[in-house]
């Protein structure tokens, strides 16, 4: 219902990103024909993952991160679809200059290692046991 309000780049980063899943028309309860498609569930893992972990954010900003800058580029489709203003305006260096700060399948890790140890060790979801660090 509110943006949170935080001084933590990967949290808004996410949110930003997150809000795509939102509607304003209905509840949608996550199962049946409102289900998340299986790539989407596992970003959604990846999220929670990098936020239960200790890393920093370290990619540069870029409102919806988690929408490839490539893509939005290459289709130009976000001017059709966000109307905001200020989300709109993603130039072709500034999406190369975004996804040369690192390995962007894994965001918002920024390397393969980092996102692989996450997977292997994690903090959260990690099958019921009580984890060192949890929250």
């Amino acid at each position: 219902d509110s943006w949170p309000r935080t001084s933590d780049r990967a949290i808004d980063a996410i949110f930003d990103t997150a809000w795509l899943l939102y509607s304003d028309d209905r509840r949608h309860k996550l199962v049946g024909t409102d289900r998340l498609p299986t790539d989407t569930h596992r970003t959604c893992i990846r999220w929670l993952l990098f936020l239960h972990g200790d890393l920093d954010y370290e990619w540069p900003d870029l409102s919806l991160p988690d929408l490839d800058p490539a893509v939005r580029v290459e289709r130009r489709w976000w001017k059709r679809i966000l109307a905001v203003p200020s989300r709109d305006a993603l130039r072709p260096e500034v999406a190369k200059s975004f996804l040369a700060a690192g390995h962007y399948p894994v965001w918002p890790f920024i390397r393969v290692t980092d996102d692989r140890n996450a997977l292997h060790h994690p903090r959260f979801l990690s099958g019921g046991r009580r984890a060192r660090g949890t929250i």
